[in-house]
């Protein structure tokens, strides 16, 4: 029996898909076992997740209402990506207030201030 390398190539990436979307659901398990996190802090950047949007080279989609934000805390300097549901509202570059977070969960974002750019 022959294995061919378009069988080879379909089992590695059904196997890479499997394996991380397992990867996903055990860090989500672990985040609801985490305590709650707050801290203050500001956004760095908002990736638009309604449509597409590049980083460098790469161009990404999804039909997911929400976005990407990077998240600075202020005490720490420490950056966070999250993905914020729509329903969370918009926030923009700059803004700062409290971030409530559960592992890599997002649960909130209270802004205090904006600053414009």
């Amino acid at each position: 029996m022959e294995i061919s390398f378009g069988s080879v190539i379909i089992v590695a990436v059904v196997g890479f898909a499997v394996a991380r979307f397992i990867w996903f659901g055990v860090q989500r398990l672990r985040s609801h076992h985490m305590p709650v996190a707050t801290a203050e802090a500001h956004v760095v950047k908002v990736f638009d997740k309604t449509g597409s949007y590049r980083v460098g080279l790469r161009e990404y989609h999804s039909l997911t209402p929400g976005y990407e934000v990077t998240f600075e805390m202020l005490s720490n300097a420490k950056r966070k990506r999250f993905f914020v549901p729509e329903k969370h509202g918009r926030v923009a570059k700059g803004d700062i207030g409290i971030l409530t977070t559960q592992g890599i969960c997002f649960i909130r974002f209270e802004r205090s201030q904006g600053i414009e750019n």
